[in-house]
This record gives C-alpha cells, sequence and structure tokens, in this order.
C-alpha cells in the first residue's frame, strides 16, 4: 500500500519504467527458475552447470519434485498396480506432498480417494478421517528414496509384480 500511495505521485513516464523494469525482472528470474528445474543449472556436479554449478543435488529440493504425467503413464502401462487401485478402498502415502502428486496421478484412471498417514498429514487431516479407512483395503505408496533402508526383503516376492521399477519402491 506504501508503494502504490508513492507510485501514484510518480509521472506516467516513470510508473511505465517502473512496471516495464518489474516485468522484465519478474520474467528473467521466472526464466532462470525453469532452467534450473528442468536442466538443473545450478547443481554441482552436472551436465549443464554454470561455472561448475553451486548446490549439491544431495540440497536441491527441486530433485523431490515429480512429473504427474510420467507417474500417470507409468501406472497406466503396469495393469498389477493399476489393477490393485482400482480393487482397493483408498490410496495413502506417509508424506503430504506425496500424497498430492499420487491424487494428481491416479485421479483420471481411478476414482479412489489418496489420502496421507503421518505425522504431518496438514490438509489430509481435514479432509479425511482416519477411522473411516479401518477394515478397508488401501494400497501404500511411497518414494525409496523416502525409506532406503526400508526392510521389504521379505515382501519382494509379492512386492516384484507390482512394482515395474525392480525392488519395491
Amino acid at each position: 500500500m506504501l508503494l502504490a500511495h508513492r507510485a501514484s505521485t510518480w509521472q506516467p513516464i516513470n510508473l511505465r519504467r517502473w512496471l516495464g523494469g518489474s516485468g522484465v525482472a519478474i520474467g528473467v528470474v521466472g526464466a532462470i527458475a525453469l532452467l534450473h528445474l528442468s536442466l538443473g543449472i545450478f547443481q554441482k556436479p552436472g551436465t549443464h552447470s554454470l561455472l561448475g554449478g553451486f548446490v549439491p543435488v544431495e540440497q536441491d529440493g527441486s530433485t523431490s519434485l515429480l512429473d504427474v504425467t510420467q507417474l500417470r503413464r507409468r501406472l497406466a502401462e503396469t495393469p498389477a498396480v493399476l489393477n490393485a487401485i482400482q480393487q482397493s478402498d483408498f490410496v495413502f502415502t506417509d508424506e503430504f506432498y506425496l500424497s498430492g502428486y499420487v491424487d494428481m496421478a491416479v485421479h483420471p484412471l481411478s476414482n479412489r480417494p489418496v489420502t496421507c498417514f503421518s505425522q504431518d498429514p496438514r490438509g489430509f487431516a481435514f479432509w479425511f478421517n482416519p477411522e473411516d479407512w479401518v477394515g478397508r483395503s488401501g494400497v501404500y505408496v511411497t518414494l525409496r528414496s523416502l525409506h532406503p533402508t526400508a526392510a521389504t526383503e521379505p515382501y519382494e516376492d509379492f512386492l516384484k509384480p507390482w512394482c515395474p521399477w525392480g525392488k519395491s519402491t
């Protein structure tokens, strides 16, 4: 509000310059952000890194983003997983952000609700009552990067037909 009040006293030419400069700055910052998300121009090491990169891959938050269309395509190409989702009552994850990605990927393929069972369920704690799922069948979806030391060895024979990417993910 203070900036708007101050800008109301500016000459029209100065206002156009400020608006134009703001538009260019937002465009440049947006383009740099999109280049990093798609090519990893700030990652160290990387094939497209600028000046050798600045952020180690382990500390780059953009690497945790998932491509929803790719996930949906992989689910559609794997009949065993798609069949399990369609036969279940709901789908759940153990991370609130992962539930959002999974819901966007599953919704066009199946009309099953997706929820989150974790210590930090965010909005899912208000959308669904966890007691409603007791006695129902659900499909658990997670990432190997979230649980690298998970003990899945006893279940490998069961998980192998459900997991097209090799070991359970």
